[in-house]
């Protein structure tokens, strides 16, 4: 069971802690963040058990609209939920999905990037298959749990070795096309496609990040750095220039794994020498 604050997410895990930075996009809701100087802390409370056939997708319980959930099998139905989520204020998304139709997930994929969605891997579930590509739409990303790959697999045994070909040389067109669209690695297909689907393999967080997909969207991070730059009356070199020497004398805090005895200490370091960073006000 993990604990989030409105400044930071941590599982302690390992005797570490994650650190992922975010944008809190409205008050109520529990997620990681670095806008926020109010310090809310609760208890994530169990997910629902849901039949992913009837519907996938729902909000969290406990945490009103800011926050929805997919449990199970990627399937055309859950577009319409996850629109209908997002128009009524879901802006985090809870994974465990077995994977499903790739179609179906570049489709979800540009829902939750448009919508500029935190994608979270609970730790009890995965993310397999089709669903890399929903949290490859994270703007960020929090892989609690695994991120398990493999080659794509077409119905219909009949069709012929030119027409298979066709078809897979299409899968990946479509599929590339989408992970540039998100800053992610078109090499990631690539290595899909090299894992036959029984056998999936486990990315870890080195690869996903050498791919794009660690855990903040990198475009996106800039957007973010831009606008606190902006908001403090800074050059973007100057800003640049105290990040870093804060990281040099306090260590790293966002889009790190720190260790556990540490956490606090190193945030109070931060606001000390970086106040902006965390402003308390947007």
């Amino acid at each position: 069971m993990g604990v989030i604050a409105l400044h930071y997410k941590y599982s302690i895990r390992r005797g570490a802690v994650l650190i992922i930075d975010s944008i809190v996009r409205s008050s109520g809701a529990v997620r990681v963040a670095h806008m926020f100087t109010i310090v809310v802390v609760v208890v994530l409370c169990p997910f629902m058990i849901v039949n992913a056939a009837e519907h996938a997708f729902y909000p969290r319980q406990g945490h009103g609209t800011a926050e929805c959930s997919l449990n199970g099998a990627i399937v055309s139905a859950d577009v319409s939920h996850l629109r209908e989520n997002v128009r009524r204020g879901c802006k985090t998304l809870y994974l465990s999905s077995p994977g499903g139709s790739v179609e179906t997930a570049l489709t979800l994929g540009r829902i939750i990037r448009n919508a500029e969605m935190t994608v979270v891997i609970q730790g009890e579930g995965k993310c397999a298959s089709a669903c890399v590509f929903l949290y490859a739409g994270g703007v960020t990303r929090a892989p609690y749990g695994p991120v398990l790959i493999h080659r794509p697999y077409l119905d219909g045994s009949s069709a012929s070795f030119e027409e298979t070909q066709r078809r897979f040389a299409e899968i990946g067109k479509r599929a590339k096309s989408y992970l540039r669209e998100v800053n992610v690695s078109e090499s990631l297909f690539d290595r899909m496609m090299t894992i036959a689907p029984e056998n999936s393999v486990a990315m870890p967080l080195d690869e996903m990040d050498v791919l794009g997909l660690g855990f903040n969207d990198q475009v996106y991070l800039e957007y973010l750095e831009n606008k606190k730059a902006a908001r403090a009356g800074m050059t973007k070199k100057g800003w640049l220039a105290k990040k870093q020497q804060t990281i040099e004398i306090c260590g790293a805090l966002i889009g790190a794994v720190v260790p556990a005895g540490e956490l606090e200490s190193r945030r109070k370091c931060w606001d000390r020498r970086f106040p902006e960073y965390f402003p308390a006000t947007e």
